[in-house]
């Protein structure tokens, strides 16, 4: 694994909620060189102590930087994270999940010479639902072997319950608002922030690597190379997510008659 150095002086910043793509996106990132690899370093510094502060988000950020680009720090932040982060550094108060996302930019600003934002949403909320019930329950976020051919994966896909669609349901939900909220953090930032959507990434990987790299270079980054090397995996083939959500509209239909929101 590679090391960062501890000063890092400038930042790339990866905001997404969960089951967006935002793996893919980190992993394109890395791939392309010279934005640093980010992963979900604030796992280490959370859930919130007292005991920590600014320097500990500086510190995670710095172990987002490689050897061959020690000067760039990066990291994936969750909508999920960003309140107990902000809290963290200095004067800011535990403030709601816009606000709070909006200080961390502000402080990276301070903190950092260049500071690029990567905001990655998926229109497909009702996929990201499923993606994020079926990890919870099989405890299998990721594909290693790029196969739907788990056996836990397929228990799951047979036994859909009353009590699985609630859960999909109360996600639909959660989904909205934070993708709600990542598209304003974009859209207020438009001399940072690129927003990827996850249609395109998995779309195309030329195209991707395209807008990452002109983004990056327009904000003074030095990309290492024009298209990343990726390879894309599903856990769920198309098939079972089509039966899944066939069975969550008629659930729906049962539950709140005939009126269902035209996007799912």
């Amino acid at each position: 694994m590679e090391t960062a150095v501890a000063h890092p002086h400038s930042v790339t910043l990866i905001f997404a909620s969960q089951r967006s793509g935002s793996k893919l996106l980190c992993d394109d990132v890395a791939s392309l060189g010279g934005m640093g690899r980010p992963r979900e370093q604030f796992n280490y510094i959370l859930p919130w102590q007292d005991t920590r502060g600014e320097q500990d988000v500086f510190d995670a950020i710095a172990s987002g930087a490689t050897r061959r680009n020690p000067d760039v720090g990066s990291v994936k932040v969750m909508v999920s994270q960003v309140r107990p982060i902000n809290r963290y550094l200095p004067g800011q108060p535990s403030d709601p999940e816009p606000e709070a996302m909006q200080n961390i930019i502000e402080w990276s600003k301070a903190r950092f010479e260049r500071v690029m934002v990567l905001v990655i949403t998926r229109d497909g909320q009702l996929d990201q639902a499923i993606s994020r019930i079926v990890a919870r329950t099989t405890q299998i976020y990721h594909s290693p072997k790029g196969t739907h051919e788990d056996t836990d994966l397929l228990n799951v896909m047979q036994s859909v319950d009353a009590n699985f669609r609630w859960k999909i349901l109360h996600e639909v939900c959660l989904i909205k608002s934070e993708t709600d909220m990542l598209r304003t953090l974009a859209q207020d930032n438009p001399n940072l922030a690129l927003l990827v959507r996850y249609e395109d990434l998995t779309a195309s990987v030329e195209n991707t690597s395209l807008r990452l790299v002109d983004h990056a270079r327009s904000l003074g980054f030095s990309p290492d190379h024009e298209v990343a090397t990726r390879k894309l995996s599903k856990m769920i083939d198309r098939a079972q997510i089509t039966a899944i959500k066939q069975d969550f509209v008629a659930f729906l239909h049962d539950q709140i008659g005939e009126w269902v929101p035209e996007e799912l």
